[in-house]
């Protein structure tokens, strides 16, 4: 498990970065991290530049089923699939980098350890965090073991006091590995200069709605189509998709989050 995926992102470093490692076993997870903020940056650029390609289009059609006008609005494509990869290998590499932290512990404990089974576990609840954790147990320093434990990687509820869903949020969406539930589209309206007593009818539209099937933005309903006829302040953006935790989260702001966790336990755990 972890331990396949230590070996894996330890190969791909270059003779460059496996000597740093040698003077620093936790160099090898701070590359990643920065590693990390580069696929960050990658997918703010390419998603600043789509919705800059793409301006959304507002139109008004009446709804016989409610008998009110609709007002909608729409972007002309759905997000490149040439997102998904890069979201992934940003948060892969904040996954990974939390793996090879927990690895360079037990090397500072014992240079000729085995890895393998080595790794940063995660739970449903503490007892799955203990068992899954039981192979690296045996090989880290007792304070490590209790540093780690102390990040509550496990999730809320379920009769137990702690967690943090948050954190658990970057094992699920690294363990699912299906990039069209990694990251979607959403609208929402940031302001509307109306008095929205003029607009608004008793149903069946009484807020904004985002329909992210037809990936479209119900902006407004009214009972005459002159009613709509405002200024919109709208913003679509990059979003988490269906993982508990971070779910509907900008992508960026659920990435610096999980970032800075992940950096406060390498900092914990080197030190």
């Amino acid at each position: 498990m972890a331990s396949t995926r230590f070996a894996k992102s330890l190969s791909a470093f270059s003779s460059s970065s496996a000597a740093c490692m040698a003077d620093n076993p936790f160099d090898s997870a701070k590359l990643l991290l920065d590693r990390a903020r580069e696929h960050r940056e990658e997918l703010s650029r390419r998603s600043k530049a789509f919705f800059d390609d793409n301006p959304y289009t507002t139109v008004v059609e009446f709804d016989s089923h409610s008998g009110l006008y609709i007002r909608y609005a729409r972007l002309p494509h759905p997000l490149p699939p040439s997102l998904f990869p890069v979201a992934a290998d940003a948060f892969n590499n904040l996954r990974h980098a939390l793996d090879q932290a927990v690895c360079a512990s037990a090397l500072a404990k014992d240079p000729s350890v085995d890895l393998d089974g080595v790794g940063f576990s995660f739970g449903k609840n503490p007892t799955e965090f203990r068992k899954k954790f039981r192979t690296t147990r045996s090989k880290i320093a007792p304070d490590i073991e209790t540093a780690i434990a102390g990040f509550e990687p496990y999730k809320r509820g379920n009769g137990h006091v702690g967690g943090d869903n948050q954190f658990c949020a970057l094992n699920e969406l690294c363990r699912t590995n299906k990039h069209r539930v990694l990251i979607a589209l959403k609208g929402g309206i940031k302001q509307m200069n109306i008095n929205t007593a003029t607009v608004w009818r008793d149903a069946p539209f009484l807020l904004p709605v985002w329909d992210s099937a037809k990936g479209e933005l119900i902006a407004g309903a009214a009972d005459h189509p002159d009613k709509l006829n405002y200024d919109l302040g709208l913003t679509f953006s990059v979003v988490i998709g269906d993982i508990d935790g971070i779910r509907d989260w900008p992508a960026l702001g659920a990435f610096d989050l999980l970032s800075d966790k992940v950096r406060t336990v390498l900092r914990c755990l080197e030190t």
